[in-house]
């Protein structure tokens, strides 16, 4: 049986604990006097709800919660331990302050929970200024924070059963809008249901396609990866990952969402050791202002993505030319278990090139949307760049259901196959929409993937109906594991 998320973090985290110690000197009278001893109300319980509760808490992927004092004070120890190895939080950019929800422990909470664990794990005396130690960490505060009430809540019709163990899985569930006008959103927030969802792709689909793909699925369970093959022409519009910090679009920024269509999420499950169900709710959060700019979304991916067997350090690039100036809000890196590490950036025209996200060491288990904390703007005549790196030689050891051999591996939706994209979500700076410019606008994702549904039509719809057929779907996934086509002509 492969190991959950949970066992995989726990087991990490012990063999941290027994290879570390804490490494502190008993404390002098005179470390008192200029440090006074920490306690959990005032001290340590802030640090555990700004940089702990979003994963360790029920129903998560963390292997056990940390929202109340004694489930704290037990593992004082082992969290000052892994936070001293800077094992945990597992932030993955190589950030410096410019994302949003950037989860770092400072020097000075590291100290905290070092000299808590060493001396004694006081509580704290009972004051109006901190809570009371039997309160819990309110559930999902980072998710929601800011965000208020949501406008619209949207919940699948049926339950998805998780087994107990077995090999990863893709599910997407079709969730209908069903409103009678366009609307803008600000934020839009998942809340799984269960600990075995690893992470999630939200499209948006304007055709209502899906739902035929669905209906001729086996058992009704569409099972592919989006924006790449099957989901055309759905587009991205969002994805969760454990720990994820949502957060509105700048004002006068908001995502098209088109009356009628269907929001279609498409969930990596990871058994977690025991059977689960899931029911995902997706919140929304219209703009209530005037929306001047769009927020559009469009892919950065190579032409070709093909893994030679047995081979490591695998370079992968590809390129979107940029046609006006764009502000650039956040971006979403997505590979698979073979990924190592992918860059994005910007390359202007006098060929001066700048990084705007990196992730050295890409982790599967930890997907998310990165947001700036200020947009990035970008000036015409750029390309913006992505550099993936593969590894193709897996060790017996680190091998698991999803990477079963050292084969030829190249794109396409099964959980053995590899993917390499960068969704950028941008807005246009010389777009200024009145309201009686906005009913006409694109859908989100903008002539990039506008371009490349031309492509996959030209490739792929024989009949020349303007869509892709259920077996017209099956001849497409089949050349989708044989490489990528040519994105040629897609641009910003």
């Amino acid at each position: 049986m492969k190991p959950s998320r949970a066992f995989l973090i726990a087991a990490s985290v012990l063999a941290l604990a027994a290879g570390l110690s804490l490494q502190r000197a008993a404390p002098t009278r005179a470390d008192a006097r200029e440090a006074p001893t920490p306690n959990y109300r005032q001290d340590i319980r802030p640090i555990v709800a700004a940089h702990c509760v979003s994963c360790h808490q029920e129903h998560s992927g963390a292997p056990f919660p940390l929202t109340t004092y004694r489930d704290v004070e037990k593992r004082a120890a082992q969290i000052a331990q892994v936070a001293t190895a800077k094992f945990m939080p597992p932030w993955k950019p190589d950030s410096h302050g410019e994302l949003l929800g950037e989860n770092r422990l400072s020097t000075r909470e590291i100290d905290l929970l070092q000299r808590w664990a060493a001396q004694n794990t006081l509580e704290g005396p009972a004051s109006g200024a901190a809570p009371d130690v039997s309160a819990a960490i309110p559930l999902n505060q980072d998710s929601r924070a800011g965000l208020g009430t949501p406008d619209a809540v949207l919940e699948p019709a049926e339950t998805s059963h998780i087994p107990a163990d077995g090999p990863d899985f893709y599910r997407c569930c079709i969730l209908p809008t069903r409103f009678a006008e366009d609307r803008h959103l600000s934020a839009i927030v998942l809340e799984p249901g269960s600990a075995a969802v690893d992470h999630a792709l939200i499209y948006q689909d304007t055709s209502h396609q899906i739902r035929l793909m669905n209906a001729v699925a086996p058992g009704g369970a569409f099972r592919v990866q989006g924006s790449t093959t099957g989901l055309q022409p759905a587009m991205v519009i969002g994805g969760w990952g454990v720990g994820a910090h949502p957060a509105r679009f700048p004002a006068g920024a908001g995502l098209l969402l088109s009356r009628g269509a269907d929001i279609i999420v498409e969930t990596h499950y990871r058994p977690s050791g025991k059977p689960e169900t899931d029911r995902p709710r997706l919140l929304l959060y219209f703009c209530k202002a005037p929306v001047t700019h769009l927020v559009r979304v469009a892919p950065v991916m190579p032409r070709v993505l093909r893994l030679p067997p047995n081979v490591t350090d695998i370079h992968v690039g590809g390129q979107s030319p940029v046609t006006s100036n764009i502000s650039v809000l956040s971006i979403l890196p997505y590979m698979r278990r073979r990924g190592a590490a992918i860059t994005m950036g910007v390359l202007t025209s006098e060929q001066k090139q700048s990084v705007l996200l990196s992730i050295p060491q890409w982790d599967f288990d930890w997907i998310g949307e990165y947001r700036f904390r200020q947009p990035v703007r970008i000036l015409a005549g750029s390309m913006l760049t992505m550099e993936a790196i593969f590894n193709n030689a897996v060790p017996d050891s680190d091998r698991d259901e999803t990477v079963t051999q050292n084969g030829l591996v190249c794109w396409g939706d099964a959980p053995t196959d590899e993917n390499a994209v960068a969704y950028i979500f941008y807005t246009t700076d010389a777009e200024s929409l009145g309201r009686r410019d906005i009913a006409g606008v694109p859908p989100a994702g903008g002539p990039a993937q506008a371009g490349m549904r031309k492509v996959i039509l030209k490739m792929f719809d024989t009949n020349h109906d303007g869509t892709i057929s259920p077996e017209e779907y099956r001849h497409m996934s089949g050349y989708f594991h044989g490489g990528m086509p040519s994105m040629a002509g897609m641009e910003m």
